[in-house]
């Protein structure tokens, strides 16, 4: 949402995600080692709203107010996340296309859960989905918290409608915190997108931003077999690639740090995206429960993937795609591994909406602390899409 009110500009928005693995065990990792309790669902709200005047208007600089809300229920040991902040923020132009920004505010954040219950030999109870089972009557424990001072300072660069630049560096979660983007679209038909990110989330939280940053047109890439999304989509707007830096599904939320890429190319019958990334998540696990070791964890990973679309003519079109990532599990016994996919396919439009699909593929995974896994597939077959 954004309005104005006279010099004054109105802004908010609120989003509401629901996110599900419907994987049924969790990953036992190596012998008489403990199993990595897998992700099961959540709850996301996210909430922000920014009262501000431009610079130039009232005054020669622009200043703002806002607060926010992150709040995230995952079922696995009733995790909560609850972070509120307000800010106030300041932009100074320092010519046409350059400003200095800054802000200053109030954060209080704090992530809690509840033990596992414990069988009569104090072992952790496991359900028959694999996962660990709640103990209800035992109290909430915090297992991170941190309220005071926050704030950040700046630049904008904004020399045209087609390219933008932020670059931030300041105070966050009780450390040093650095964020931006830059967004650059040459013409129409192309555009790069490069992000830096920090924040505390959960997996499901993780996925509603991933969708809510891919922007408005896009073509989402398909694995032509499985029918998986890919690591990217094609477009030319957006963070194309964020779904790559879906990585390990622990259940545990984390402090989310890295930094992705994208480029995607549309014009004519041809359209292509690339890119690439960097993700960290730091875990939290609190003290005197099951999660105790997993707290300080540190998971990594590298990606890089890319598309390809060619419509042939009126009824038919060739599509590729291939991805891969490197995980680094750090001293965590996840393992660390290395996953790779790449597909081509052919679609041909029949009748009324009637496609033929002929399509090959090549899956794999690397692990250390289990089993290798490889499948090549091909498919020939009919889908029917209703109107």
């Amino acid at each position: 949402m954004q309005t104005r009110s006279g010099p004054v500009e109105i802004s908010g928005h609120y989003r509401l995600g629901y996110a599900r693995v419907e994987s049924s065990d969790a990953i036992v990792t190596a012998p008489d080692e403990d199993p990595v309790d897998i992700f099961d669902d959540s709850i996301t709200h996210n909430a922000a709203v920014r009262v501000g005047v431009a610079p130039r208007t009232i005054a020669p600089i622009g200043v703002g107010v806002g607060a926010g809300w992150n709040r995230q229920d995952v079922s696995n040991l009733d995790q909560r996340i609850d972070d509120k902040y307000v800010r106030g923020d300041v932009t100074v132009p320092l010519s046409p296309t350059l400003a200095l920004v800054g802000g200053v505010g109030y954060e209080d954040v704090q992530i809690s859960s509840r033990d596992a219950l414990l069988d009569a030999n104090g072992d952790p109870v496991i359900g028959p989905d694999g996962r660990l089972v709640t103990d209800d009557s035992q109290p909430r424990q915090i297992v991170y918290e941190t309220d005071g001072l926050i704030w950040d300072v700046g630049v904008m660069w904004r020399p045209s409608s087609r390219t933008s630049v932020e670059a931030h560096v300041g105070r966050r979660y009780g450390s040093t915190t650095y964020y931006g983007n830059l967004s650059y679209s040459p013409n129409s038909h192309s555009g790069l997108n490069i992000a830096v990110y920090d924040n505390i989330t959960g997996f499901g939280g993780q996925l509603t931003s991933a969708l809510d940053l891919l922007g408005t047109e896009f073509t989402a890439a398909r694995n032509p077999i499985s029918g998986d999304l890919g690591g990217c989509v094609i477009g030319v707007e957006g963070n194309n690639c964020t779904l790559a830096q879906l990585n390990s599904l622990r259940s545990s939320v984390f402090r989310n740090r890295g930094i992705a890429a994208s480029y995607g190319w549309s014009r004519g019958r041809t359209s292509f995206g690339i890119g690439a990334g960097y993700d960290r998540r730091s875990f939290f696990g609190g003290e005197n429960t099951v999660l105790a070791d997993v707290g300080g964890v540190i998971d990594e990973s590298y990606y890089v993937a890319a598309n390809l679309a060619q419509q042939l003519d009126r009824n038919s079109g060739i599509s590729a795609g291939a991805y891969a990532s490197w995980f680094d599990a750090g001293s965590g016994n996840l393992g660390d591994g290395i996953g790779y996919s790449a597909s081509v396919a052919y679609n041909r439009n029949l009748w009324r909406g009637l496609t033929g699909v002929a399509a090959v593929g090549l899956d794999g995974i690397s692990r250390d602390n289990l089993p290798d896994y490889s499948s090549a597939s091909a498919l020939l077959g009919l889908r029917y899409t209703f109107d």
